[in-house]
């Protein structure tokens, strides 16, 4: 993951001051988890609260994107996945 951040910045140092230069001017940012940990997100707005579900909703249908939930993609996989698609790593 961190080489997939090095487009918002160098380094963990670059990315924390250009995070607080976009919420100085009024722009939202995406918080990420570790991915050893939850790897999840959270919109933070410029205020520092976070976004609650339907804000979610609201910027998805704003930028044209999809907003799913994690027990739902769960749930799909669950119910799509075979021993044959496990067995040739198509779905991990």
């Amino acid at each position: 993951m961190e080489n997939m951040l090095k487009i918002f910045g160098a380094d963990s140092k670059e990315r924390v001051e250009s995070t607080i230069e976009e919420l100085q001017v009024g722009k939202g940012v995406l918080l990420i988890d570790n991915e050893d940990r939850e790897n999840g997100g959270e919109l933070m707005n410029d205020n520092g609260t976070i976004s609650r579900f339907s804000q979610i909703v609201v910027f998805a249908l704003k930028h044209d994107l999809m907003a799913l939930s994690i027990e739902a993609i769960t749930q799909y996989r669950q119910m799509h996945t075979s021993d044959n698609l496990l067995k040739e790593n198509i779905l991990q």
